[in-house]
């Protein structure tokens, strides 16, 4: 498993760079694939879906449910699911500051459900590094 690990690293680490120097349009599908899941599970083990959403990694709150479903993660796909469902029409705003200006709005009114989907997210229903690794492989990346 460390290979695997080390494997999906070195793919992560360089669709990043790229990412953070040139932007979501010089990302192509599979690397935006790979980008949404490892900024979600990076982000949520760190903090919850509350720091996901918070960061500028919840730009891709949508994009990463496909992205999950697209290989194979169909469990933690409906778990980023129910989380998205907090935000008005289920669609959490690219724009960072209108998340954040959500999210407080629904922290202070007491409806913002999002410690138990934190929970079920760290019991791992599905092997994200794992299927990353396949993905890639299956890709040829």
């Amino acid at each position: 498993m460390t290979n695997h690990f080390d494997y999906v690293m070195e793919y992560v680490d360089k669709v990043t760079d790229k990412y953070f120097s040139s932007g979501l349009s010089r990302i192509n599908h599979h690397e935006l694939v790979i980008l949404s899941i490892w900024q979600l599970e990076a982000e949520v083990n760190n903090g919850g879906f509350n720091q996901y959403y918070w960061n500028s990694s919840g730009e891709l709150a949508n994009e990463v449910v496909t992205s999950l479903v697209e290989i194979g993660a169909k469990e933690t796909a409906s778990i980023v699911k129910a989380a998205n469902a907090n935000f008005p029409n289920s669609d959490p705003p690219k724009d960072r500051e209108m998340r954040q200006d959500i999210l407080e709005i629904l922290e202070e009114s007491g409806t913002l459900k999002l410690d138990s989907l934190d929970d079920e997210f760290y019991n791992y229903p599905c092997d994200l590094l794992e299927l990353i690794y396949q993905y890639i492989l299956k890709h040829s990346l």
